[in-house]
C-alpha cells in the first residue's frame, strides 16, 4: 500500500516536538502561535539518559499545506530538533 491515508480538513492534529530544553519547546510554540487558547501543549517522554524531552502540540488545522507549515516553522526554532 502506498497510498496516502484520507484526511478530512479542518481536523485536529497532534505533533510530537522533541528537543533538549522544555522551555525553548514552550517558548518557540508561543512564539508561533501567540493565541495560547487555540492549542494545548503538554509534557510527553523523557529519553533514557535525560537528553531529549518530548511535548505533544495538538491544535486544529484547517489544511494540509497549513500542518505541513506549521511543522516546518517549528523545525526552524531553536531548541526544536525533531518533529514526529
Amino acid at each position: 500500500m502506498t497510498d496516502k491515508p484520507t484526511i478530512t480538513y479542518p481536523c485536529t492534529w497532534t505533533f510530537r516536538i522533541i528537543g533538549k530544553n522544555p522551555s525553548a519547546i514552550k517558548h518557540a510554540v508561543s512564539t508561533l502561535i501567540p493565541n495560547m487558547d487555540s492549542y494545548s501543549l503538554k509534557p510527553g517522554n523523557t529519553s533514557k539518559k535525560g537528553n531529549y524531552v518530548s511535548w505533544h502540540l495538538t491544535l486544529v488545522v484547517l489544511s494540509e499545506d497549513q500542518k505541513n507549515t506549521y511543522k516546518k516553522d517549528l523545525l526552524k526554532q531553536p531548541g526544536i530538533h525533531f518533529i514526529l
